[in-house]
C-alpha cells in the first residue's frame, strides 16, 4: 500500500467522481484502479487496456471492499 502510494501508483478519490460511476453521490473514497492501469501500461510500454475496476483496501479490518 505505501509503494502505491508513494510512487503514484494509486490515485485515491470519491467513487461518485470516478468515471462511469454506478454511485454518483457516493463520497466512500477508494483508489481509481483506471489511473494505476494507466500508470503500469505506460511505465511497461503495453497498449492501454479498456477498464479496471475500483477495490478498497481496508488493512485494519483484513479486508477487501
Amino acid at each position: 500500500m505505501d509503494f502505491g502510494c508513494h510512487s503514484h501508483y494509486f490515485h485515491f478519490k470519491s467513487i461518485g467522481t470516478i468515471d462511469k460511476s454506478c454511485c454518483p453521490d457516493a463520497t466512500t473514497v477508494v483508489i481509481d484502479f483506471d489511473k494505476t492501469k494507466d500508470k503500469v501500461c505506460s511505465e511497461a510500454k503495453l497498449q492501454p487496456y479498456k477498464s479496471c475496476d475500483a477495490l478498497k483496501i481496508l488493512p485494519e479490518l483484513k479486508r477487501l471492499d
